[in-house]
């Protein structure tokens, strides 16, 4: 054996190692049923193998269940592999998304007592998601149905065991003649019958590498076949580079190859660039290499021209592809270049069969050779070659690069002819300093332009969001559910305090609050309501009262205040009464105070009028009468001190005297205006003026609050409709809230310099505001929280767009009527059309 070999067969030993990985590792191989990248599909296999494979539809994966549990399990799987499985192709440009239809439970041949669950079908799929929603359906991809190859491979590999792989999709086609293909077979039959081995119908939605099995293939193919391998490239992959380094024949540089090819020697059949024909001259050299390029770019021109002069050249090629739509394009072109008799489509069903082969082989030989003759073709190529050199000058002048746009008058002229015949739209419009961008700047500018397209409504004003007036710059989502918190915590409390208000209203009889200032009111008149000056009924001695407010609820409150004060609300006239009562009360006191100190208290409790009436009767004579001084002595018997007393003195004591029994009487007598005005705030024949002064005030700001003489006698004089009322004044909690609601609004101003303006468009204070508008508004805003994010890169777009001096345009694309499809098309249109007139003035 050839040392050179070693290496090859060493290396292929090593590549077959590294692809397999035929072990527990492999999901293909170990399917583990709970993993997170894995979910059970509750459908039938045989109806998704029908649906997706056969008819090619989609499959809708909600409410797979009735159980909503499950559907809210499912669905949370199903966006788990929807992200991992989009981030695998983002990063890697993988689909790694399976339906694995049926599991084989087995064991590996080294390992037999372990079990094993390996698919045995796998149909490539991709989850489709609406945006912003969690609505997934299956759609089949492009990619063809398989055996699992890793499964195949190990059951070669450990039993000898060889499966059919191939699979030929058509209508007769069905999940169980799949499946059967593997539960039949002689030797898993065998296993499955001795209940060795078993075949389950499921369902899974899994992640899965596929491996590079059909390369190992490949490689056993080499090594079964005994082939003697000497070949540079694979020496080179072997690590053995000197023999392929050494046949790589010297490249002509595309800038060369019209000096050293001439135009007698080309025989392309279609048009072909100097990249196309460095292409085609490598090739002939006889070099190995891949072309490599993006749709459009003309890489199967190239094949054509290549096979053309090849061809030319009386050399057999072979055009091989993994798809015959790939080969009917070869083909196609070919028989428009009058080629179609040198070429045997192997793809044609009548020509691909064994016995038809040879027999179109020799025709298709002896049409080859019928066409071919030689011209004299001199004359053509002298003329050829010299327009070529005319043409190769002025190609110098149009391929000059112009900075710093790095594009040459050649390029940007085809670059404009492409887009006037994707897009006729004309927008007129102008912006500075074109000649100084580059064709990064003309790239970010398309760049941000195509991103407008998202911002429609906010370009043509479909869409606004209350946030648009906030001085907010940024919304980060830290900053976002703070604000969303904010609102929360606000619309909560405005709720607490409008459902309760009602309540509030309800038992007073008065209308819904509209404000909070109207609210307030409400509350104020409750809690007045609530301090209604009540006698509290203790267990004590007979006649122990005691004025308070409502403070606890642990006795029966007895309102002091009498009914008809509520029905007859005339307040001056109990102002005036009490008046008269004080007057009355306080002379009494007076004159009771300066005879207490001179009389005992048995003599106001002697017919004084009688005795003021006698001594009024006493003349300038007086003392000559025993009857005077009988009465005299009766008086000053009553007298604390012995001292000398006039007879003036005594009359007026006994003027006093008479006063006072008779404002005692008064008092005491039940007609007594005051006395029936004031009756509940007496205690035996005392009047409780500071009681009555808090009821009357009490009273004087409740007439303030004008509510329903009806309502007010029910709160007061019902013990329920009392304790209904404190009640819901407690759930209101109204300082409290009101301090929350103000304290969450002054928030706002921090987003919103003037958030009142914002909520109804008027000067209103917060409080004055509706109640309702107020909890709209919060709602708008919460809910546009996101719209505003969108605003806000809606806006960074047009500054960023506005600094690259395109606000002309910016102007005429909110005017205009032009689809957003092709804004960036008619910017990079009109930008290259100023830019090549102005390059070719420079020319000329």
């Amino acid at each position: 054996m050839n040392k050179a070999i070693d290496p090859i067969e060493q290396k292929i030993k090593q590549w077959k190692e590294n692809l397999a990985e035929l072990g527990k590792r492999n999901r293909l191989l170990h399917f583990q049923k709970d993993q997170k990248s894995t979910t059970e599909i509750p459908i039938p296999a045989a109806e998704i193998f029908e649906k997706l494979v056969i008819q090619e539809k989609s499959i809708s994966l909600n409410n797979l269940t009735t159980d909503d549990t499950e559907n809210l399990i499912i669905n949370k799987n199903l966006t788990a592999l929807y992200k991992d499985a989009r981030e695998t192709f983002e990063q890697k440009g993988v689909n790694v998304l399976f339906i694995a239809l049926g599991t084989l439970k087995w064991n590996f041949k080294e390992k037999p007592r372990e079990e094993i669950i390996s698919p045995i079908i796998l149909i490539p799929i991709e989850l489709d998601k609406p945006p912003r929603k969690k609505e997934y359906s299956l759609l089949s991809t492009d990619e063809s149905i398989f055996i699992n190859p890793a499964l195949t491979l190990k059951l070669k590999y450990d039993y000898g065991i060889i499966l059919d792989e191939e699979i030929n999709i058509d209508k007769d086609l069905d999940y169980q003649k799949l499946l059967d293909r593997v539960s039949q077979h002689q030797d898993i039959s065998k296993r499955i019958n001795n209940n060795n081995w078993k075949i389950e119908d499921t369902t899974y939605l899994a992640l899965f590498e596929r491996k590079k099995v059909s390369m190992i293939k490949d490689l056993e193919y080499l090594q079964e076949a005994g082939t003697k391998i000497n070949n540079p490239i694979l020496l080179g992959l072997a690590n053995n580079r000197k023999l392929y380094e050494s046949s790589i024949p010297k490249i002509i540089p595309p800038e060369n190859l019209d000096e050293c090819i001439l135009p007698s020697s080309a025989l392309q059949v279609l048009e072909a660039d100097s990249s196309q024909q460095q292409v085609i001259e490598a090739a002939i050299s006889g070099m190995s290499f891949i072309v490599q390029g993006p749709p459009g770019t003309g890489k199967s021109q190239t094949i054509v021209n290549l096979i053309a002069e090849l061809i030319g050249q009386n050399k057999k090629v072979l055009v091989v592809a993994e798809k015959p739509v790939a080969l009917q394009v070869v083909f196609d072109r070919l028989n428009k270049s009058g080629l179609e008799e040198a070429i045997i489509n192997f793809s044609n069903q009548d020509i691909g069969k064994k016995k038809n082969f040879a027999k179109y082989l020799k025709n298709y030989r002896k049409d080859y050779e019928q066409i071919y003759e030689e011209l004299d073709l001199n004359y053509i190529f002298y003329e050829l070659t010299s327009s070529r050199q005319r043409l190769n000058q002025h190609s110098t002048m149009l391929h000059q690069k112009w900075q710093p746009i790095g594009k040459s008058t050649f390029e940007l002229y085809g670059e404009l002819l492409r887009l006037q015949r994707e897009c006729s739209y004309e927008i007129r419009f102008t912006f500075r300093n074109i000649n100084e961008w580059s064709y990064i700047q003309l790239a970010q500018a398309k760049n941000l332009i195509d991103k407008l397209i998202q911002f429609y409504p906010f370009i043509k004003c479909q869409q606004k969001t209350v946030w648009q007036q906030s001085n907010l710059t940024t919304l980060n989502s830290q900053k976002r559910e703070e604000i969303y918190e904010g609102i929360d915590k606000l619309s909560q409390h405005i709720k607490l305090v409008r459902e309760t208000g009602d309540e509030l209203a309800i038992l007073l009889s008065q209308q819904t609050s509209q404000t909070l200032e109207e609210l307030e009111f409400i509350v104020n008149a409750g809690h007045h309501i609530a301090n209604f000056p009540l006698e509290k009924r203790r267990h004590q001695k007979q006649g122990e009262f005691e004025n308070v407010f409502v403070q606890t609820t642990g006795f029966i409150d007895i309102p002091k205040v009498p009914k008809f004060w509520i029905s007859n609300s005339n307040i001056k006239l109990l102002w005036d009464l009490l008046s008269e009562l004080e007057n009355d009360y306080n002379l009494e006191q007076e004159y009771s105070n300066n005879l207490a100190s001179k009389y005992r208290n048995s003599f106001f409790s002697q017919n004084l009028r009688t005795v003021l009436s006698i001594c009024r009767g006493w003349g300038i004579f007086r003392w000559f009468s025993p009857k005077y001084w009988e009465n005299k002595r009766k008086i000053l018997n009553y007298r604390k001190s012995k001292r000398y007393c006039s007879d003036k003195n005594l009359i007026n004591d006994l003027e006093k005297a008479v006063k006072i029994q008779k404002i005692k009487s008064k008092l005491r007598d039940n007609n007594y205006r005051p006395r029936l005005a004031f009756e509940n705030f007496f205690i035996g024949d005392k009047p409780d003026f500071f009681s009555i002064k808090i009821a009357l005030l009490w009273f004087d700001e409740l007439i303030k609050y004008q509510l329903s003489k009806k309502s007010i006698s029910e709160l007061i004089y019902s013990e329920n409709s009392r304790r209904e009322l404190i009640n819901a004044l407690d759930k209101l909690n109204w300082q409290k809230n009101l301090k929350e609601i103000n304290n969450e609004f002054e928030i706002l101003r921090d987003y919103f310099d003037y958030p009142e303006k914002m909520i109804n468009g008027s000067n209103s204070y917060f409080n004055k505001i509706p109640i309702n508008e107020i909890e709209k508004f919060l709602e708008k805003a919460a809910n546009e929280l996101d719209l505003f994010r969108e605003w806000l890169d809606y806006q960074e777009n047009i500054k960023q767009l506005k600094n690259m001096g395109l606000e002309s345009f910016l102007d005429k694309i909110k005017e205009g009527d032009a689809s957003p499809n092709v804004w960036s098309t008619i910017f990079e249109k009109k930008f290259l059309l100023l830019l090549v007139t102005i390059y070719l003035r420079q020319q000329c």
